[in-house]
């Protein structure tokens, strides 16, 4: 068979990536709540993904790290890769103008000021991106073998 040229293939527009909105909130925090909107990532989103997991990883937590994450309680936070991976991803799937997504120290705040509203997210990423996972090639189990996650805990919205 010929080689075939991807960028021709479905009449060169490329396959949708589901786009979802959900508004998150936690009971013990009244009032508190945001909106947030993410899209599927395609392997290359994917890929991205991994490169900013790495860059964090080697920032925060090299030996020594590049730079200081300076948490502003000043009470250390339990980094790992897991974390940075999670973050990356979120980060990667806003659909929103740069300036108005949600920053990645923010993203570290909601881990350990509303773990509630943390598991949520992550849930609500997790059920977006593996629901595409067929389609898009993905594996449909996130995280890869071997990680400290649990995809069972992190979707019922609850740490492990």
């Amino acid at each position: 068979m010929a080689y075939q040229n991807p960028w021709a293939l479905r009449g060169g527009i490329r396959p949708p990536r589901p786009v979802s909105t959900k508004t998150f909130s936690d009971p013990e925090l009244p009032g508190v709540e945001f909106a947030l909107t993410l899209q599927a990532l395609d392997a290359a989103g994917l890929m991205r993904a991994a490169a900013l997991t790495q860059d964090y990883c080697q920032r925060y937590m090299g030996n020594p790290p590049a730079e200081p994450l300076a948490i502003p309680d000043g009470e250390e936070v339990q980094l790992s890769e897991a974390l940075f991976r999670q973050i990356a991803l979120l980060e990667c799937m806003q659909v929103a103008p740069e300036k108005e997504k949600i920053p990645f120290m923010d993203w570290v705040g909601w881990t350990v000021m509303s773990p509630a509203i943390w598991w949520q997210v992550i849930a609500f990423r997790q059920g977006l991106q593996e629901g595409d996972g067929d389609r898009l090639g993905n594996s449909p189990r996130e995280p890869t073998p071997g990680s400290s996650e649990a995809p069972s805990a992190m979707a019922a919205g609850t740490p492990s």
